[in-house]
Protein backbone atom coordinates (compact mmCIF):
# COMPACT_ATOMS: atom_id res chain seq x y z
CA UNK A 1 0.00 0.00 0.00
CA UNK A 2 2.85 2.32 0.24
CA UNK A 3 3.57 3.11 -3.26
CA UNK A 4 0.03 4.14 -2.92
CA UNK A 5 0.23 6.59 -0.39
CA UNK A 6 2.19 9.92 -0.84
CA UNK A 7 4.86 11.24 1.62
CA UNK A 8 5.17 7.53 2.78
CA UNK A 9 8.60 5.49 2.61
CA UNK A 10 9.06 1.81 1.75
CA UNK A 11 9.35 -0.36 4.44
CA UNK A 12 12.56 -1.96 5.34
CA UNK A 13 13.51 -5.44 3.78
CA UNK A 14 13.80 -8.19 5.97
CA UNK A 15 16.99 -10.19 5.75
CA UNK A 16 16.76 -13.75 5.11
CA UNK A 17 18.36 -15.68 7.96
CA UNK A 18 21.38 -17.91 6.89
CA UNK A 19 22.27 -21.26 8.02
CA UNK A 20 25.06 -21.79 10.39
CA UNK A 21 27.39 -23.82 7.54
CA UNK A 22 25.73 -20.85 4.61
CA UNK A 23 27.43 -18.13 6.58
CA UNK A 24 30.82 -19.97 7.28
CA UNK A 25 30.85 -20.57 3.45
CA UNK A 26 30.24 -16.77 3.42
CA UNK A 27 32.69 -16.05 5.50
CA UNK A 28 35.58 -18.37 4.25
CA UNK A 29 34.92 -18.69 0.25
CA UNK A 30 37.98 -18.04 -1.91
CA UNK A 31 38.11 -15.21 -4.70
CA UNK A 32 38.33 -17.08 -8.35
CA UNK A 33 41.18 -16.37 -9.99
CA UNK A 34 43.04 -18.12 -13.64
CA UNK A 35 44.79 -20.76 -12.49
CA UNK A 36 48.77 -21.22 -13.96
CA UNK A 37 48.37 -24.94 -15.10
CA UNK A 38 45.63 -24.11 -17.41
CA UNK A 39 48.52 -22.54 -19.65
CA UNK A 40 49.70 -25.81 -20.30
CA UNK A 41 49.70 -26.90 -24.25
CA UNK A 42 48.07 -23.29 -24.60
CA UNK A 43 50.64 -21.05 -25.21
CA UNK A 44 47.67 -18.58 -26.42
CA UNK A 45 46.41 -18.15 -22.87
CA UNK A 46 47.64 -14.82 -21.44
CA UNK A 47 46.34 -13.31 -17.95
CA UNK A 48 46.39 -10.08 -17.05
CA UNK A 49 47.13 -8.20 -14.02
CA UNK A 50 43.52 -7.52 -13.29
CA UNK A 51 42.42 -11.47 -13.56
CA UNK A 52 41.39 -11.03 -17.27
CA UNK A 53 42.23 -14.11 -19.66
CA UNK A 54 42.91 -13.21 -22.92
CA UNK A 55 43.83 -15.11 -26.24
CA UNK A 56 46.73 -13.94 -28.20
CA UNK A 57 46.07 -15.76 -31.44
CA UNK A 58 42.88 -13.84 -31.59
CA UNK A 59 44.30 -10.69 -30.71
CA UNK A 60 47.13 -11.22 -33.24
CA UNK A 61 44.88 -12.31 -35.96
CA UNK A 62 42.72 -9.05 -35.35
CA UNK A 63 39.69 -11.03 -34.34
CA UNK A 64 36.59 -8.72 -33.67
CA UNK A 65 35.65 -8.06 -30.00
CA UNK A 66 32.30 -9.08 -30.86
CA UNK A 67 33.45 -12.55 -31.84
CA UNK A 68 34.84 -13.42 -28.65
CA UNK A 69 35.40 -12.17 -25.12
CA UNK A 70 38.64 -13.45 -25.07
CA UNK A 71 39.90 -9.94 -27.51
CA UNK A 72 39.16 -7.62 -25.19
CA UNK A 73 39.36 -10.24 -21.83
CA UNK A 74 37.36 -12.66 -20.46
CA UNK A 75 36.81 -11.94 -16.48
CA UNK A 76 35.00 -15.87 -16.07
CA UNK A 77 37.96 -17.53 -14.07
CA UNK A 78 36.85 -21.33 -14.98
CA UNK A 79 38.25 -23.72 -17.12
CA UNK A 80 34.98 -24.73 -18.81
CA UNK A 81 35.21 -21.15 -20.38
CA UNK A 82 38.69 -21.81 -21.56
CA UNK A 83 37.80 -25.10 -23.21
CA UNK A 84 34.71 -23.39 -24.97
CA UNK A 85 36.66 -21.06 -26.21
CA UNK A 86 40.10 -23.26 -27.38
CA UNK A 87 37.24 -25.34 -29.58
CA UNK A 88 35.43 -22.48 -30.73
CA UNK A 89 35.51 -21.92 -34.86
CA UNK A 90 37.35 -18.37 -33.84
CA UNK A 91 39.74 -19.45 -32.26
CA UNK A 92 40.53 -22.56 -34.70
CA UNK A 93 40.77 -19.62 -37.72
CA UNK A 94 43.00 -17.58 -35.41
CA UNK A 95 45.43 -20.45 -34.90
CA UNK A 96 45.15 -21.15 -38.51
CA UNK A 97 46.66 -17.83 -39.58
CA UNK A 98 49.29 -17.60 -36.88
CA UNK A 99 50.30 -21.30 -38.10
CA UNK A 100 50.93 -19.81 -41.57
CA UNK A 101 52.23 -16.92 -40.64
CA UNK A 102 55.47 -18.80 -38.62
CA UNK A 103 55.95 -20.57 -41.99
CA UNK A 104 59.16 -19.85 -43.94
CA UNK A 105 58.56 -17.50 -47.27
CA UNK A 106 57.65 -19.03 -50.31
CA UNK A 107 56.04 -22.44 -48.60
CA UNK A 108 52.82 -20.72 -47.21
CA UNK A 109 49.80 -21.90 -49.35
CA UNK A 110 48.54 -18.56 -50.19
CA UNK A 111 51.40 -17.61 -51.49
CA UNK A 112 52.03 -20.74 -53.35
CA UNK A 113 48.38 -20.06 -55.12
CA UNK A 114 49.77 -16.71 -55.58
CA UNK A 115 52.90 -17.64 -56.86
CA UNK A 116 51.69 -19.47 -59.50
CA UNK A 117 48.60 -17.30 -60.82
CA UNK A 118 51.48 -14.97 -61.17
CA UNK A 119 53.40 -17.15 -63.19
CA UNK A 120 50.69 -18.31 -65.60
CA UNK A 121 49.96 -14.18 -65.63
CA UNK A 122 53.73 -13.17 -66.28
CA UNK A 123 53.81 -15.86 -68.97
CA UNK A 124 51.08 -14.40 -71.32
CA UNK A 125 52.81 -10.99 -70.15
CA UNK A 126 56.16 -12.02 -71.16
CA UNK A 127 54.74 -12.38 -74.60
CA UNK A 128 53.02 -9.52 -74.89
CA UNK A 129 55.71 -6.78 -73.93
CA UNK A 130 58.13 -9.07 -76.41
CA UNK A 131 55.42 -8.23 -78.93
CA UNK A 132 55.19 -4.55 -78.16
CA UNK A 133 59.49 -4.47 -78.30
CA UNK A 134 59.46 -5.69 -81.45
CA UNK A 135 56.79 -3.16 -82.59
CA UNK A 136 58.46 -0.18 -81.00
CA UNK A 137 62.13 -1.59 -82.67
CA UNK A 138 60.63 -1.65 -85.89
CA UNK A 139 58.77 0.97 -85.85
CA UNK A 140 55.20 -0.17 -86.72
CA UNK A 141 51.50 1.19 -85.12
CA UNK A 142 49.97 0.21 -82.32
CA UNK A 143 46.81 -0.97 -84.21
CA UNK A 144 49.58 -4.07 -85.45
CA UNK A 145 49.01 -5.67 -81.71
CA UNK A 146 45.81 -7.15 -82.50
CA UNK A 147 46.82 -9.39 -85.07
CA UNK A 148 49.91 -10.27 -84.03
CA UNK A 149 48.61 -11.56 -80.61
CA UNK A 150 46.12 -13.43 -83.07
CA UNK A 151 48.90 -14.59 -84.96
CA UNK A 152 50.47 -16.21 -81.70
CA UNK A 153 47.54 -17.96 -80.58
CA UNK A 154 47.30 -19.26 -83.97
CA UNK A 155 50.83 -20.83 -83.76
CA UNK A 156 49.95 -22.32 -80.30
CA UNK A 157 50.61 -19.58 -77.86
CA UNK A 158 48.83 -18.22 -74.70
CA UNK A 159 48.96 -14.57 -74.69
CA UNK A 160 45.50 -14.56 -73.18
CA UNK A 161 42.61 -12.12 -74.20
CA UNK A 162 42.80 -9.38 -71.34
CA UNK A 163 45.12 -7.27 -73.51
CA UNK A 164 45.12 -7.45 -77.16
CA UNK A 165 44.06 -3.85 -77.55
CA UNK A 166 46.13 -0.78 -79.37
CA UNK A 167 45.29 0.89 -75.93
CA UNK A 168 47.57 -2.12 -73.59
CA UNK A 169 49.99 -2.34 -76.70
CA UNK A 170 50.79 1.77 -76.08
CA UNK A 171 50.66 1.26 -72.36
CA UNK A 172 53.17 -1.77 -72.36
CA UNK A 173 55.74 0.08 -74.73
CA UNK A 174 55.72 2.67 -72.03
CA UNK A 175 56.35 0.86 -69.56
CA UNK A 176 59.37 -0.68 -71.54
CA UNK A 177 60.73 3.36 -72.61
CA UNK A 178 60.44 4.02 -68.84
CA UNK A 179 62.60 0.80 -67.54
CA UNK A 180 64.85 1.86 -70.56
CA UNK A 181 65.35 5.43 -69.43
CA UNK A 182 65.97 4.16 -65.62
CA UNK A 183 68.75 1.78 -67.03
CA UNK A 184 70.49 4.48 -69.22
CA UNK A 185 69.79 6.96 -66.02
CA UNK A 186 71.78 4.41 -63.77
CA UNK A 187 74.71 3.29 -66.72
CA UNK A 188 75.46 7.56 -67.39
CA UNK A 189 75.22 8.21 -63.33
CA UNK A 190 77.99 5.11 -62.43
CA UNK A 191 80.50 6.45 -64.91
CA UNK A 192 82.50 9.38 -64.57
CA UNK A 193 82.67 10.76 -68.17
CA UNK A 194 80.47 11.05 -71.44
CA UNK A 195 79.76 12.67 -74.57
CA UNK A 196 76.64 13.75 -76.77
CA UNK A 197 75.85 12.99 -80.00
CA UNK A 198 73.43 14.95 -81.62
CA UNK A 199 72.04 15.67 -85.43
CA UNK A 200 68.49 17.09 -86.66
CA UNK A 201 65.60 15.15 -88.54
CA UNK A 202 62.41 16.11 -89.55
CA UNK A 203 59.07 13.70 -88.91
CA UNK A 204 55.97 13.04 -90.75
CA UNK A 205 54.68 16.19 -89.53
CA UNK A 206 57.39 18.02 -90.79
CA UNK A 207 58.26 19.47 -87.10
CA UNK A 208 61.96 19.92 -86.42
CA UNK A 209 63.52 17.36 -83.77
CA UNK A 210 66.70 16.73 -82.26
CA UNK A 211 67.59 13.01 -81.88
CA UNK A 212 69.78 12.78 -78.41
CA UNK A 213 72.48 10.15 -78.06
CA UNK A 214 74.57 9.74 -75.19
CA UNK A 215 78.08 7.68 -75.61
CA UNK A 216 79.88 6.50 -72.89
CA UNK A 217 82.67 4.20 -72.14
CA UNK A 218 81.91 1.47 -69.01
CA UNK A 219 84.86 -0.87 -67.98
CA UNK A 220 86.66 -0.18 -71.44
CA UNK A 221 83.37 -1.27 -73.17
CA UNK A 222 82.33 1.82 -75.71
CA UNK A 223 78.42 2.17 -75.95
CA UNK A 224 76.09 4.45 -77.15
CA UNK A 225 72.08 5.08 -75.61
CA UNK A 226 69.35 7.17 -77.46
CA UNK A 227 68.37 9.24 -74.93
CA UNK A 228 65.39 11.07 -76.53
CA UNK A 229 63.79 12.49 -80.22
CA UNK A 230 62.78 15.99 -78.76
CA UNK A 231 60.45 18.29 -80.98
CA UNK A 232 62.43 22.17 -81.32
CA UNK A 233 60.44 25.14 -81.93
CA UNK A 234 63.31 26.49 -83.64
CA UNK A 235 66.36 25.09 -85.00
CA UNK A 236 68.52 27.74 -84.19
CA UNK A 237 71.65 26.84 -81.26
CA UNK A 238 69.33 27.97 -78.64
CA UNK A 239 66.39 25.76 -79.43
CA UNK A 240 68.67 22.73 -80.29
CA UNK A 241 70.48 23.53 -76.76
CA UNK A 242 67.20 23.27 -74.90
CA UNK A 243 66.18 19.92 -76.69
CA UNK A 244 69.35 18.52 -75.68
CA UNK A 245 69.00 19.64 -72.28
CA UNK A 246 64.74 18.48 -72.01
CA UNK A 247 66.33 14.74 -73.75
CA UNK A 248 68.87 14.46 -70.79
CA UNK A 249 65.71 15.42 -68.02
CA UNK A 250 63.53 13.01 -69.88
CA UNK A 251 65.18 10.09 -68.31
CA UNK A 252 65.54 11.54 -64.62
CA UNK A 253 69.34 13.22 -64.80
CA UNK A 254 69.73 16.05 -63.59
CA UNK A 255 71.36 18.46 -66.60
CA UNK A 256 74.21 20.15 -64.58
CA UNK A 257 74.92 17.15 -63.37
CA UNK A 258 75.65 16.19 -67.09
CA UNK A 259 77.22 19.05 -68.06
CA UNK A 260 79.97 17.62 -65.15
CA UNK A 261 80.83 14.86 -66.96
CA UNK A 262 80.45 15.90 -70.82
CA UNK A 263 83.78 16.00 -72.34
CA UNK A 264 82.46 16.42 -76.33
CA UNK A 265 79.78 16.88 -78.52
CA UNK A 266 79.48 15.09 -81.94
CA UNK A 267 77.86 16.24 -84.35
CA UNK A 268 77.37 17.40 -88.18
CA UNK A 269 79.68 20.67 -89.27
CA UNK A 270 76.58 22.76 -89.58
CA UNK A 271 77.20 26.31 -88.34
CA UNK A 272 74.01 26.00 -86.34
CA UNK A 273 76.17 23.08 -84.00
CA UNK A 274 79.75 23.87 -84.56
CA UNK A 275 79.64 27.86 -84.44
CA UNK A 276 82.65 29.35 -82.73
CA UNK A 277 80.62 32.05 -81.04
CA UNK A 278 76.58 31.31 -81.34
CA UNK A 279 76.83 27.68 -81.88
CA UNK A 280 75.62 24.70 -79.53
CA UNK A 281 79.16 23.64 -78.74
CA UNK A 282 79.88 27.05 -77.73
CA UNK A 283 77.26 27.35 -75.13
CA UNK A 284 77.89 23.93 -73.88
CA UNK A 285 81.74 25.43 -73.48
CA UNK A 286 80.57 28.38 -71.19
CA UNK A 287 78.78 26.12 -68.67
CA UNK A 288 81.73 23.58 -68.85
CA UNK A 289 84.98 25.15 -70.90
CA UNK A 290 86.85 21.47 -71.22
CA UNK A 291 83.96 20.42 -73.38
CA UNK A 292 84.93 19.89 -77.13
CA UNK A 293 82.93 20.17 -80.38
CA UNK A 294 83.87 17.15 -83.05
CA UNK A 295 82.61 17.63 -86.55
CA UNK A 296 81.14 13.86 -87.53
CA UNK A 297 84.14 12.31 -89.23
CA UNK A 298 81.72 10.88 -92.08
CA UNK A 299 80.18 13.92 -92.75
CA UNK A 300 84.24 15.30 -93.58
CA UNK A 301 84.93 12.70 -95.94
CA UNK A 302 81.58 13.18 -97.62
CA UNK A 303 82.42 16.34 -98.01
CA UNK A 304 85.76 15.77 -99.07
CA UNK A 305 84.88 13.55 -101.47
CA UNK A 306 81.70 15.52 -103.11
CA UNK A 307 84.26 18.57 -103.30
CA UNK A 308 86.85 17.33 -105.14
CA UNK A 309 84.30 14.89 -107.56
CA UNK A 310 83.08 19.04 -108.01
CA UNK A 311 86.30 19.78 -109.73
CA UNK A 312 86.69 16.95 -112.36
CA UNK A 313 84.44 17.48 -115.54
CA UNK A 314 84.44 13.37 -115.92
CA UNK A 315 83.45 13.15 -112.19
CA UNK A 316 80.05 15.09 -112.90
CA UNK A 317 79.35 12.80 -116.55
CA UNK A 318 79.28 9.53 -114.11
CA UNK A 319 77.54 10.79 -111.58
CA UNK A 320 74.94 11.97 -114.32
CA UNK A 321 75.42 8.72 -116.22
CA UNK A 322 74.36 6.78 -113.08
CA UNK A 323 71.28 8.93 -111.45
CA UNK A 324 70.45 9.08 -115.18
CA UNK A 325 70.17 5.32 -115.46
CA UNK A 326 69.04 5.01 -111.51
CA UNK A 327 65.60 7.32 -112.56
CA UNK A 328 65.42 5.52 -116.03
CA UNK A 329 65.00 1.90 -114.52
CA UNK A 330 63.21 2.70 -111.35
CA UNK A 331 60.50 5.01 -113.18
CA UNK A 332 59.86 2.23 -115.72
CA UNK A 333 58.57 -1.00 -114.60
CA UNK A 334 58.70 -2.18 -118.39
CA UNK A 335 62.82 -1.00 -118.95
CA UNK A 336 63.03 -2.61 -115.68
CA UNK A 337 61.17 -5.86 -117.09
CA UNK A 338 62.98 -5.29 -120.49
CA UNK A 339 67.11 -5.81 -118.14
CA UNK A 340 65.88 -8.30 -116.59
CA UNK A 341 65.18 -10.21 -119.91
CA UNK A 342 68.49 -9.27 -121.00
CA UNK A 343 69.80 -10.41 -117.50
CA UNK A 344 68.40 -14.04 -118.36
CA UNK A 345 69.45 -14.25 -122.39
CA UNK A 346 72.94 -13.56 -121.03
CA UNK A 347 72.58 -15.81 -118.39
CA UNK A 348 73.73 -13.98 -115.19
CA UNK A 349 71.87 -12.69 -112.69
CA UNK A 350 69.84 -9.71 -112.64
CA UNK A 351 71.38 -6.46 -111.12
CA UNK A 352 69.11 -3.65 -111.35
CA UNK A 353 70.99 0.36 -111.41
CA UNK A 354 71.43 2.04 -107.76
CA UNK A 355 70.90 5.27 -106.98
CA UNK A 356 74.95 7.22 -106.27
CA UNK A 357 73.21 9.17 -103.42
CA UNK A 358 71.97 8.51 -100.18
CA UNK A 359 72.47 8.27 -96.45
CA UNK A 360 74.96 5.61 -96.37
CA UNK A 361 77.56 8.17 -98.52
CA UNK A 362 80.52 7.06 -100.38
CA UNK A 363 78.55 3.47 -99.33
CA UNK A 364 75.97 4.10 -101.96
CA UNK A 365 78.53 5.17 -104.63
CA UNK A 366 80.48 1.97 -104.15
CA UNK A 367 77.42 0.10 -104.74
CA UNK A 368 75.99 1.79 -107.78
CA UNK A 369 79.64 1.52 -109.32
CA UNK A 370 79.37 -2.37 -108.38
CA UNK A 371 76.34 -2.77 -109.59
CA UNK A 372 76.84 -0.98 -113.12
CA UNK A 373 80.13 -3.04 -113.76
CA UNK A 374 78.05 -6.24 -112.86
CA UNK A 375 75.74 -5.49 -115.43
CA UNK A 376 77.16 -3.40 -118.16
CA UNK A 377 77.13 -6.31 -120.83
CA UNK A 378 73.02 -6.50 -119.89
CA UNK A 379 72.25 -2.54 -119.74
CA UNK A 380 74.62 -1.88 -122.97
CA UNK A 381 72.40 -4.91 -124.55
CA UNK A 382 69.18 -3.57 -123.69
CA UNK A 383 69.76 -0.02 -124.70
CA UNK A 384 71.11 -1.10 -128.02
CA UNK A 385 67.81 -2.96 -128.16
CA UNK A 386 65.60 0.02 -126.99
CA UNK A 387 67.27 2.62 -129.78
CA UNK A 388 66.19 0.20 -132.54
CA UNK A 389 63.02 -0.34 -131.07
CA UNK A 390 60.38 0.97 -133.61
CA UNK A 391 57.87 0.74 -130.71
CA UNK A 392 59.32 2.19 -128.43
CA UNK A 393 58.78 6.49 -127.81
CA UNK A 394 61.23 8.74 -129.15
CA UNK A 395 62.23 10.19 -125.04
CA UNK A 396 62.97 6.32 -124.64
CA UNK A 397 64.92 6.26 -127.67
CA UNK A 398 67.28 9.63 -127.41
CA UNK A 399 67.85 8.50 -123.48
CA UNK A 400 68.92 5.30 -124.39
CA UNK A 401 71.04 6.66 -127.20
CA UNK A 402 72.16 9.21 -124.29
CA UNK A 403 73.11 6.57 -121.63
CA UNK A 404 74.68 4.25 -124.46
CA UNK A 405 76.96 7.06 -125.56
CA UNK A 406 78.47 7.10 -122.47
CA UNK A 407 78.57 3.68 -121.50
CA UNK A 408 80.49 2.85 -124.93
CA UNK A 409 83.18 5.53 -124.45
CA UNK A 410 86.62 4.29 -122.80
CA UNK A 411 87.35 7.39 -121.20
CA UNK A 412 84.15 7.81 -118.65
CA UNK A 413 84.24 3.75 -118.22
CA UNK A 414 87.71 4.28 -117.39
CA UNK A 415 87.53 6.88 -115.03
CA UNK A 416 84.31 4.85 -113.47
CA UNK A 417 86.59 1.97 -112.83
CA UNK A 418 89.09 4.56 -111.23
CA UNK A 419 86.71 5.96 -109.45
CA UNK A 420 85.85 2.25 -107.88
CA UNK A 421 89.16 1.93 -106.87
CA UNK A 422 89.47 5.15 -104.88
CA UNK A 423 85.55 5.11 -103.53
CA UNK A 424 86.46 1.22 -102.37
CA UNK A 425 89.58 2.63 -100.04
CA UNK A 426 87.17 5.55 -98.88
CA UNK A 427 84.54 3.29 -98.13
CA UNK A 428 86.82 1.40 -95.44
CA UNK A 429 87.74 4.48 -93.74
CA UNK A 430 83.80 5.56 -93.75
CA UNK A 431 82.92 2.05 -91.90
CA UNK A 432 85.77 2.88 -89.27
CA UNK A 433 84.03 5.63 -88.65
CA UNK A 434 80.53 4.09 -88.64
CA UNK A 435 82.00 1.43 -85.70
CA UNK A 436 79.93 2.38 -82.31
CA UNK A 437 83.19 1.21 -80.33
CA UNK A 438 85.19 3.48 -82.58
CA UNK A 439 87.61 5.90 -81.03
CA UNK A 440 88.79 9.72 -82.29
CA UNK A 441 92.12 7.53 -82.19
CA UNK A 442 90.86 5.20 -85.09
CA UNK A 443 91.10 8.10 -87.67
CA UNK A 444 94.65 8.27 -87.00
CA UNK A 445 95.71 4.63 -88.86
CA UNK A 446 92.91 5.20 -91.66
CA UNK A 447 93.69 8.61 -92.43
CA UNK A 448 97.07 7.50 -93.07
CA UNK A 449 95.94 4.37 -94.81
CA UNK A 450 94.11 6.18 -97.52
CA UNK A 451 96.22 8.77 -98.34
CA UNK A 452 98.61 6.45 -99.04
CA UNK A 453 96.87 4.47 -101.22
CA UNK A 454 95.53 7.69 -103.25
CA UNK A 455 99.50 8.14 -103.14
CA UNK A 456 100.11 4.96 -104.80
CA UNK A 457 96.90 5.38 -107.53
CA UNK A 458 98.89 8.16 -109.37
CA UNK A 459 101.48 5.98 -110.66
CA UNK A 460 99.96 2.26 -109.89
CA UNK A 461 96.08 1.10 -111.34
CA UNK A 462 93.73 0.03 -108.96
CA UNK A 463 91.88 -4.12 -109.61
CA UNK A 464 89.01 -2.30 -111.63
CA UNK A 465 91.25 -0.13 -113.43
CA UNK A 466 93.76 -3.43 -113.94
CA UNK A 467 90.76 -4.91 -115.63
CA UNK A 468 89.40 -2.37 -117.07
CA UNK A 469 92.33 -1.88 -119.07
CA UNK A 470 92.78 -5.74 -119.99
CA UNK A 471 89.80 -5.51 -121.49
CA UNK A 472 88.29 -7.96 -118.47
CA UNK A 473 85.42 -5.07 -117.91
CA UNK A 474 83.83 -2.73 -120.12
CA UNK A 475 84.71 -4.17 -123.69
CA UNK A 476 82.26 -1.79 -125.67
CA UNK A 477 84.15 1.09 -124.71
CA UNK A 478 85.69 2.25 -127.63
CA UNK A 479 87.28 5.98 -128.22
CA UNK A 480 91.01 7.46 -126.93
CA UNK A 481 91.92 8.68 -123.84
CA UNK A 482 91.78 12.43 -123.91
CA UNK A 483 90.11 13.48 -120.23
CA UNK A 484 91.19 10.41 -118.27
CA UNK A 485 94.85 10.83 -117.38
CA UNK A 486 94.65 14.64 -116.68
CA UNK A 487 91.07 13.94 -114.30
CA UNK A 488 92.75 11.27 -112.54
CA UNK A 489 95.42 13.43 -111.70
CA UNK A 490 93.17 15.88 -110.30
CA UNK A 491 90.96 13.99 -108.55
CA UNK A 492 93.89 12.08 -106.46
CA UNK A 493 95.43 16.01 -105.79
CA UNK A 494 92.34 17.44 -104.66
CA UNK A 495 90.96 14.81 -102.80
CA UNK A 496 94.40 14.34 -100.80
CA UNK A 497 94.66 18.46 -100.03
CA UNK A 498 90.55 18.47 -98.98
CA UNK A 499 90.91 15.15 -97.01
CA UNK A 500 94.27 16.46 -94.85
CA UNK A 501 92.13 19.91 -94.31
CA UNK A 502 88.87 18.67 -93.41
CA UNK A 503 90.88 16.41 -90.93
CA UNK A 504 93.35 19.15 -89.80
CA UNK A 505 92.38 18.74 -86.33
CA UNK A 506 93.36 15.67 -85.98
CA UNK A 507 97.26 16.82 -85.72
CA UNK A 508 96.67 19.00 -82.87
CA UNK A 509 94.78 19.70 -79.35
CA UNK A 510 92.70 16.74 -78.30
CA UNK A 511 91.98 14.64 -80.70
CA UNK A 512 95.48 13.94 -82.11
CA UNK A 513 96.81 13.72 -77.99
CA UNK A 514 93.94 10.53 -78.39
CA UNK A 515 96.53 8.78 -81.03
CA UNK A 516 97.96 6.67 -78.07
CA UNK A 517 95.07 4.74 -77.49
CA UNK A 518 95.79 3.25 -80.94
CA UNK A 519 97.63 0.21 -80.01
CA UNK A 520 98.78 -0.53 -83.89
CA UNK A 521 100.92 3.35 -83.72
CA UNK A 522 102.80 1.97 -80.56
CA UNK A 523 106.66 1.79 -81.37
CA UNK A 524 108.93 -0.73 -80.04
CA UNK A 525 109.97 -1.55 -77.06
CA UNK A 526 112.88 0.00 -77.07
CA UNK A 527 111.21 3.54 -77.97
CA UNK A 528 108.48 3.55 -75.35
CA UNK A 529 110.15 5.61 -73.07
CA UNK A 530 109.10 8.73 -73.89
CA UNK A 531 105.87 7.61 -75.97
CA UNK A 532 102.26 9.32 -74.98
CA UNK A 533 104.18 11.93 -71.99
CA UNK A 534 103.01 15.10 -74.12
CA UNK A 535 99.95 13.47 -74.81
CA UNK A 536 98.80 12.49 -71.64
CA UNK A 537 100.17 16.03 -70.23
CA UNK A 538 98.04 18.03 -72.62
CA UNK A 539 94.81 15.71 -72.31
CA UNK A 540 95.09 16.14 -68.38
CA UNK A 541 95.60 19.32 -68.65
CA UNK A 542 92.76 20.14 -70.69
CA UNK A 543 90.31 18.03 -69.14
CA UNK A 544 91.91 19.04 -65.28
CA UNK A 545 89.00 20.16 -64.15
CA UNK A 546 86.60 17.18 -64.86
CA UNK A 547 88.98 14.91 -63.92
CA UNK A 548 89.50 16.72 -60.49
CA UNK A 549 85.32 16.98 -60.02
CA UNK A 550 85.28 13.18 -60.81
CA UNK A 551 87.70 12.34 -57.93
CA UNK A 552 91.01 11.50 -60.11
CA UNK A 553 94.31 12.61 -58.26
CA UNK A 554 95.97 14.24 -62.05
CA UNK A 555 99.18 14.75 -59.88
CA UNK A 556 99.61 10.70 -60.23
CA UNK A 557 98.52 10.05 -63.93
CA UNK A 558 101.44 10.85 -65.71
CA UNK A 559 103.23 9.00 -62.94
CA UNK A 560 101.09 6.26 -63.72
Amino acid sequence: MWRFLTGVKPPPQKKAKLSEADAHYEKEKRKREPQKTWKDKRPWLQFTPDGTMICSYCVDAKIPETKTEFVAGCKSARIESVKKHETSEVHVHAAEVIKSRMKEVGTRPAEKALQKMNEEVFAKLEKLFRTCHAMAKHNRPFSDFVWQCQLDKAKGLDVGATYINDKSARSFTQAIAETERANIKRVIERNKFASILSDGATDCSVTENEIVYVRICERGVVSVKFMGCMATEKADAKGIFNALKRAVESIGLEWEELLKKLVALGSDGASVMMGARKGVAALLKEKNPSIIGIHCFGHRLELAYKESLAKVDLGDKVVTLFMGLYYFYHNSPLNRSNLKNSFKALGKKAVTPTRVGGTRWVGHVLRALTNLFKGYEAVVQHLQQLGEDPKASSVAKSKAKCFLKLLTKKDVMQFASFLHDVVSALSIMSKVFQRKDGTAADIHRSLKNVLSVLDDYRTCDGPYLAKMKSGVLCHSATGSLVQFPSARANLLTSLGENLKKRFADSDTGVINSTSIVDLGIWPVKEKMKAFGDKEVVFIVKHYEESLVSAGVDVDSVQLE
